[in-house]
């Protein structure tokens, strides 16, 4: 059998050399790599952003439809109304995605999320401590029950109102943790926002240096 003859690139034919083909698509994975970064570093800059401002928009519009459609006494129209504004600082602040809204947002819910938790601590205490001071000499409970909500009716009024009192308290309780629950994420999308503008401005500062760098030299 005939060797097979063996192809020998001149000079002209640089398109088919093994380094130019390795150059090219170096420089093709190079730019891939540097489009996904881009797209990778945009969406960890703007989502947080977005969630943020979902977020706000859907919580306002919740308290707000609850106010106007729930009949309320007008004691509780000052609770109210510092909800509502509360409430429109921090979509203001996930509108404009300034600093300093930014930051007056976080310690507000940073603020709120400690004494809601207080709250979620002490309150169910001292709504037993006090339904159960009048009727705890009057009725004998037994120790072992640990379901409130299967408590026979009994006839007697203290106890009556100790099943209620518990029931108040169990309900209180699930709104509290509800709150805490909602504030909490509040406070983990201010965080990531705020973490989020902090790291593009970092790249920024290094981005610049970098280029006064290679200017001065």
């Amino acid at each position: 059998m005939k060797p097979r003859p063996t192809y020998i690139p001149s000079s002209g034919d640089e398109s088919l050399m093994p380094s130019e083909i390795n150059t090219n698509m170096g420089i093709i994975q190079g730019v891939e790599i540097r489009r996904n970064s881009a797209f990778v570093e945009r969406c960890r800059r703007f989502t947080p952003g977005l969630m943020l401002q979902v977020f706000a928009l859907c919580k306002f519009a919740i308290l707000l439809y609850f106010c106007t459609h729930r009949p309320y006494d007008e004691k509780e129209l000052p609770l109210v109304v510092v909800a509502l504004c509360l409430d429109a600082i921090l979509l203001l602040s996930a509108a404009s995605q300034d600093f300093c809204s930014l930051i007056i947002s976080w310690i507000i819910t940073c603020t709120l999320f400690v004494f809601y938790l207080i709250l979620l601590i002490t309150v169910p205490i001292f709504v037993t401590s006090f339904f159960t001071s009048d009727s705890a000499g009057y009725s004998n409970i037994p120790p072992d029950w640990r379901l409130f909500r299967d408590l026979i009716s009994y006839k007697t009024k203290e106890e009556i109102l100790l099943k209620r009192g518990i029931e108040f308290g169990l309900r209180i309780e699930i709104v509290l943790v509800t709150i805490v629950f909602v504030t909490g994420f509040q406070f983990g999308l201010l965080n990531s926002t705020l973490n989020a503008k902090l790291d593009h401005l970092k790249r920024k500062r290094q981005a610049k240096e970098t280029r006064n760098s290679v200017y001065l030299i």
